[in-house]
């Protein structure tokens, strides 16, 4: 229980805010990146919008960095070749 404590207070800061550290940000980036991506790709997959961005906080979290950036890529040049 006290480290619970320390630990809080470690993470809060005066006003009561959380401040994430540069590995906390840099999850969070990623994790927020994933989130997008996986909820763009499925709309663009003909999934409505409310669902695409409920299946990806649960898809985010799951899929490996190397389907992850499989999946983007694929996408993206996709993307990329519809343009021109």
């Amino acid at each position: 229980l006290e480290f619970r404590r320390v630990l809080f207070r470690s993470l809060v800061d005066k006003d009561g805010y959380i401040t994430l550290t540069d590995t906390g940000r840099a999850i969070a980036d990623k994790i927020y990146e994933r989130h997008q991506m996986i909820a763009e790709i499925l709309m663009a997959l003909g999934v409505d919008e409310e669902t695409a961005y409920r299946d990806s906080c649960k898809i985010e979290h799951d899929i490996s960095d190397k389907s992850f950036e499989c999946m983007k890529q694929h996408y993206l040049n996709a993307k990329q070749n519809n343009r021109k």
